[in-house]
């Protein structure tokens, strides 16, 4: 074969496979985009007490109870924007994360806490999760660009939501709490 002609073919050779690895990448933004979406559409329905399983990957938040109590509750509940009913595992360990200093963390260090606990969240993932839960949810403010820290109501949030486990604790805190215990 004439070597231009076998230039050709593996330049097109070499297309093929960029387009897959753009494939790849797209579908797992598509991913992302359908578990965002369904965390949307149970903030829309009422939540399904039946069809969370008790080893489920997600938690149902309780349900908003601002309208029990009565005088506190806000004049315009529209201007305050509404919490995700579901969350995954994944992304509330992210805002837990995010939320462990007041300062806030960098994206470059969310994006390290992922791959360390193997939430297999890529950079982008996280950048749009944490638009997402900033603009639509205020979980979430941007003091910076690349910088992300937990509101008041983000620190709420997670506050009734997660409860880390052993293995996520380090040690010196489990210590500590210990000779708490001890002590009363």
């Amino acid at each position: 074969m004439n070597i231009v002609y076998s230039q050709l073919i593996e330049r097109e050779r070499s297309r093929i496979e960029a387009l897959r690895r753009r494939i790849a990448h797209h579908e797992q933004r598509i991913r992302t985009i359908e578990e965002l979406a369904a965390e949307d559409d149970e903030n829309d329905s009422p939540p399904d007490q039946s069809a969370a399983s008790p080893g489920s990957a997600t938690m149902i938040s309780p349900p908003d109870d601002r309208e029990q109590q009565g005088g506190n509750a806000p004049v315009d509940l529209q201007a305050s924007p509404r919490l995700p009913s579901r969350i995954s595992t994944a992304s509330l360990k992210i805002l837990a994360f995010i939320g462990q200093e007041e300062g806030g963390k960098t994206l470059d260090e969310v994006v390290s806490y992922s791959e360390e606990q193997g939430l297999r969240q890529t950079r982008k993932d996280i950048s749009s999760f944490a638009n997402i839960y900033r603009n639509k949810f205020g979980l979430l403010d941007s003091p910076a660009l690349g910088l992300y820290r937990l509101t008041e109501r983000g620190i709420d949030f997670v506050r009734e939501r997660y409860k880390p486990s052993e293995q996520e604790i380090p040690a010196e805190a489990q210590t500590a709490a210990t000779d708490n215990n001890d002590l009363a």
